[in-house]
């Protein structure tokens, strides 16, 4: 079976929904494909500023792809998202962890729904997409060939090696769902070791990529977010927390690509150091942070930002 066939249950969904979408297999990868948008996709799309790559998926990385192409419709003269690199979940032949990560806390439909949503975000605002294997020769090439400053990863099933973290002059930076500065929760399921330390709070960590998994320096940290619930009780389902920390994810990215965006447009060379997020983030957004934990249907986790977030700028 070709590795197209393999993702035909996507790739029908994708020319169901937009005709004219192409599909290229990589034969010098094990899974997946580049995703080309239709030649009418994303006509205004900027091609200016800071040139972004995302390398993301989940919920999570869907959340950060929609704040990075609300902020470039917003702002398309200080950066271009120029690439969208997500897991495959689908493809039973994709080594991403699959059975490790959040991705066992939904069924193959929902899996699949969220890859749709994920890959749909970038290739309507016309950024191709790549859900294949990454350390291999052809997709080096590719990288190198969309030319970013800076690349941009959340929730990724495959350890990125030194070629790609050497790539973007201005730095690669990860979004980790855990407290990292205190050596919680590095690895694959970083919710999950919440109860083993019975903690009522988390953040996200973003930090510079090393060839060590999570073991960059660390750029900064969210506000604290609360995972208990009403009655103070801490969900049995991690999924719920993993749904609850998708809002924060969004004022984290926003507030990253502002300052890059704002550095780049000032020549402003190399990668990012420190960032205050307890100084940035209102007083309104960090009080809901820490309200309390609810179950969310799994549409409303797939929705947008809130609009009121791009004017933070």
């Amino acid at each position: 079976m070709s590795k197209i066939e393999q993702d035909a249950r996507l790739n029908r969904r994708l020319i169901h929904d937009k005709p004219g979408r192409r599909f290229h297999a990589n034969d010098d990868a094990r899974w997946g494909e580049l995703i080309l948008p239709a030649p009418d996709e994303g006509p205004a799309k900027s091609e200016n500023g800071l040139r972004i790559l995302a390398i993301a998926s989940s919920i999570h990385g869907l959340r950060l792809v929609k704040t990075l192409v609300g902020y470039e419709q917003r702002h398309p003269e200080r950066i271009s998202l120029v690439g969208l690199v997500t897991d495959d979940p689908v493809n039973a032949d994709a080594r991403i962890g699959a059975g490790k990560r959040m991705w066992r806390y939904l069924d193959s439909e929902q899996r699949l729904q969220v890859e749709t949503a994920t890959v749909e975000a970038a290739l309507c605002f016309g950024v191709p997409v790549y859900s294949g294997e990454i350390k291999v020769d052809w997709f080096r090439r590719q990288a190198a060939r969309w030319r970013p400053d800076v690349i941009l990863v959340c929730v990724f099933g495959q350890v990125i090696d030194r070629p790609i973290i050497e790539l973007p002059s201005g730095g690669i930076y990860n979004f980790h769902p855990s407290d990292l500065a205190h050596h919680h929760g590095a690895g694959p399921a970083p919710v999950e070791e919440l109860a083993t330390r019975d903690a009522r709070t988390t953040v996200w960590t973003v930090h510079q990529v090393s060839t060590e998994v999570d073991a960059g320096q660390i750029v900064g940290q969210s506000p604290p977010i609360n995972v208990r619930g009403q009655e103070g009780d801490l969900p049995e389902d991690p999924w719920i927390i993993y749904q609850k920390m998708v809002d924060p994810l969004g004022y984290m990215t926003f507030f990253v690509i502002d300052a890059l965006a704002k550095r780049h447009a000032h020549g402003e060379a190399g990668p990012l150091e420190r960032l205050d997020f307890e100084e940035l983030v209102p007083p309104a957004v960090k009080a809901r942070f820490m309200a309390p934990i609810v179950d969310q249907d799994l549409k409303s986790v797939l929705g947008d930002p809130d609009p009121a977030l791009f004017d933070l700028t």
